[in-house]
């Protein structure tokens, strides 16, 4: 990234600032899905959660009215790994659980992290046209400086916006959560889930080897 001058003084050098370690956000429109789950969904037991709903079955990509989007997470996920971690040997990544989440007026979806998950995904079934998922950072910072232009080095949280359809992936560390949720007519329903893989990491001659 490059810059020129800036504040009041006047810089005629060249300066770069570098982006390092950049976090993956993975956002596709799953614009082909049929919504054949919609009966389905009325019918998902719901259990308390901290400030919405969730579905008490955690497995909800093995019913059958959802196998068509689990084909499309799969191929996404798959594609995710080949884009970002480009593996030397084969990995299989795969879906470990799966769940609902619905968030009413006055709701809200608690910041956290998916343990016990190296990726981990959420497809958003119904949403409002202005919703979104925000993204925080989990690094202590001792000074924090406030600004009123906010970009990738200053901000400590990114909102992301959603549309119906999304399929967004993103590493299982990456704290988020939902906002506050004023009065609206529909309810807010996504999809979690959260994965893993099967393959060797690591190699013999560094001790680091793990078979999964």
């Amino acid at each position: 990234m490059t810059f020129g001058g800036a504040g009041n003084d006047i810089i005629n050098d060249q300066v770069e600032v570098h982006e390092l370690f950049p976090t993956p956000l993975y956002v596709v429109t799953l614009s082909s899905i049929r919504e054949e789950y919609q009966d389905e969904l009325k019918s998902i037991k719901r259990g308390n959660n901290v400030g919405n709903t969730i579905s008490e079955d955690k497995q909800i990509l093995n019913m059958k009215c959802f196998s068509r989007l689990k084909f499309e997470i799969n191929r996404h996920l798959k594609n995710y790994y080949e884009l970002i971690h480009k593996p030397k040997d084969k990995l299989e990544p795969y879906i470990t659980q799966s769940w609902i989440n619905w968030t009413g007026d006055n709701q809200f979806h608690h910041q956290h992290a998916h343990q016990n998950s190296l990726v981990s995904g959420v497809f958003y079934i119904d949403v409002e046209k202005t919703d979104s998922i925000v993204f925080n950072q989990d690094t202590y910072k001792s000074i924090q400086i406030d600004t009123d232009n906010p970009n990738c080095f200053n901000s400590m949280k990114y909102t992301l916006p959603l549309q119906k359809n999304d399929l967004v992936l993103f590493p299982s560390s990456l704290i988020h959560g939902v906002n506050d949720r004023i009065a609206s007519d529909n309810e807010r329903i996504s999809l979690s889930f959260n994965t893993f893989i099967r393959g060797t990491v690591g190699s013999k001659e560094h001790a680091t080897e793990l078979i999964l």
